[in-house]
């Protein structure tokens, strides 16, 4: 008999997409880049539960499943920039979204909400690890 891992659900807006037409951006699930959204556009909101892979006795929370990447010490979340391809994807950027500031305290709730600045300096879609100065995470 296995027990269960408890689960948590994390919502990243996307903001300030870059004015690019012919650019798509969607979250990464294992090796599938899905809930693809066309730009241009105001914002979009992507969904990805995760599971836990631990117990609060431990310092920080183990994310689980195939929207985690990443070691256990280094998990983050992929947003990816490209277009769809021959039933596929067709990736020139990724932006790492890293997990490992989320406390147990954020997620006890069971559902973590963020906030991600879409546009670099040079007006491109972001990429790279995601620098606090890009993202937080928002207290309901």
């Amino acid at each position: 008999m296995t027990s269960l891992q408890p689960t948590v659900t994390i919502q990243i807006e996307c903001i300030d997409l870059p004015p690019i037409d012919h650019l798509w951006v969607g979250i990464q699930e294992g090796k599938a880049v899905v809930q693809q959204t066309k730009l241009p556009g105001e914002a979009v909101t992507f969904t990805a539960e995760l599971r836990i892979g631990n117990t609060d006795s431990d310092p920080t929370p183990n994310f689980l499943g195939p929207f985690a990447h990443g070691s256990k010490d280094d998990r983050f979340i992929y947003i990816c920039w490209g277009s769809p391809a021959h039933g596929g994807w067709h990736g020139v950027r990724r932006a790492k979204l890293p997990l490992g500031t989320l406390t147990w305290d954020a997620i006890k709730g069971g559902t973590i909400k963020a906030r991600l600045s879409c546009t670099d300096a040079k007006g491109g879609p972001i990429c790279a690890t995601v620098k606090p100065s890009h993202f937080q995470w928002l207290n309901d």
